[in-house]
This record gives structure tokens, C-alpha cells and sequence, in this order.
């Protein structure tokens, strides 16, 4: 793969890892345990997970047993995540997440409450969802 200046692909970081940038954030494809940590972290975000009713623990599912499912999902390529990196602090901030789903893919950003409502979420969606649509979903998230 080349690095692409229209889909902000650029995979010139690391064989088969898959990196996007954008003017503010760089999102790093991350492993299924990575994945599992990051997932984690988030959850210790009391504000995001209010307003993320997967990761609340009123789900009656404990955030540790989530985090396992969603590591075991990255593993299995049901899923694939993104660390979102802010760039010019270079500050970890969330994640995007792409899911297999009966209509296809499903994808989200998890921003960290102290960097929300700065459109994020969408900056960070913007060029996995189009390197998604390009290359013919779902068999993408299994590469």
C-alpha cells in the first residue's frame, strides 16, 4: 500500500499496520490486546461511558468482561480498532472501532471526555470509514 493523501492512509509506519492522519490526529491500527487495554482505559472515562451504554456498567456486564469480548472480536477480525492519537501533544484520546454487523459495518469513536466536542469523533472516522468503503467491506476488517 502507498500512502494516500485523499483517504490520509499511510502505511508506511510498520508492515500490514494500518495508519491514518489527519491535520490533528493519527489513528494506529492496534492489536487485539492492545485493543483489550485501550477499551479499558476508556471505561475508567466515567463521563464517556455515561453516554456510551455499552461501556456503563449498568449493562450488567462488567467492563473487564467486555473488554475480553472485544479483544477476543479483534482477534477473530469481527472487529478492528484504532488507537486516536492527538497530534500535536501526541496524547492518546480515544478509539475508533469497526464491527461486523448484520448490515454491515458499524463503526464508532470513543473520544475521552476532555477532548470531546472538538469533532474528534468524526475527524477520526472520516478516512477508516472511506479506506473501509474502498476496500469492499467486511472482508477488510479480517486483513
Amino acid at each position: 500500500m502507498t500512502i494516500d493523501a485523499e483517504s490520509g492512509l499511510n502505511s508506511a509506519a510498520a508492515p500490514g499496520m494500518l495508519l491514518f492522519e489527519t491535520e490533528r490526529l493519527t489513528m494506529y491500527a492496534v492489536s487485539a490486546a492492545e485493543a483489550r487495554e485501550l477499551f479499558l482505559a476508556l471505561c475508567q472515562d466515567e463521563a464517556l461511558s455515561t453516554i456510551v451504554p455499552a461501556m456503563n456498567e449498568n449493562s450488567g456486564v462488567s467492563a473487564l468482561e467486555q473488554a475480553f469480548e472485544f479483544e477476543r472480536q479483534c482477534g477473530t477480525g469481527e472487529a478492528k480498532a484504532w488507537r486516536i492519537v492527538e497530534r500535536i501533544h501526541g496524547v492518546s484520546i480515544g478509539a475508533v472501532v469497526a464491527r461486523d454487523s448484520v448490515e454491515g459495518i458499524h463503526i464508532a469513536a470513543m473520544i475521552a471526555a476532555p477532548y470531546g466536542d472538538r469533532g474528534f469523533a468524526l475527524e477520526a472516522k472520516t478516512p477508516i470509514m472511506a479506506w473501509l468503503e474502498a476496500n469492499d467491506q467486511p472482508d477488510s476488517l479480517r486483513r
